[in-house]
C-alpha cells in the first residue's frame, strides 16, 4: 500500500542499507525499501492502483515520496 492504493512491484533487486522494514528512502537516485536485518530492496518498475507500470525514477517525480514514508500504511 502506498497512501492508501495498492502498490505493485514489478522489479527490485536486493542491496544492503540499515532502514526500518517498510521504510522508504532516496539514495544516491535510487528508491530504496527497508526489509530488516540490514537489508532493503532498490525499487526498479512499479505500478500504482489504476496507473501505468513505471520506473521508479518516475515514481519518485509524480509522486514525490518523502524519505521515510513508511508503505503498507493507508
Amino acid at each position: 500500500m502506498f497512501r492508501g492504493k495498492n502498490l505493485h512491484l514489478w522489479s527490485a533487486r536486493p542491496v544492503v542499507a540499515e532502514i526500518p522494514p517498510g521504510t522508504m528512502r532516496m539514495q544516491d537516485h535510487s528508491l530504496l525499501v527497508g526489509c530488516g536485518e540490514r537489508s532493503a530492496l532498490e525499487l526498479i518498475e512499479l505500478q500504482v492502483e489504476g496507473k501505468k507500470r513505471m520506473s521508479a525514477q518516475d515514481f519518485v517525480n509524480g509522486y514525490r515520496p518523502k524519505d521515510g514514508e513508511v508503505l503498507g500504511t493507508p
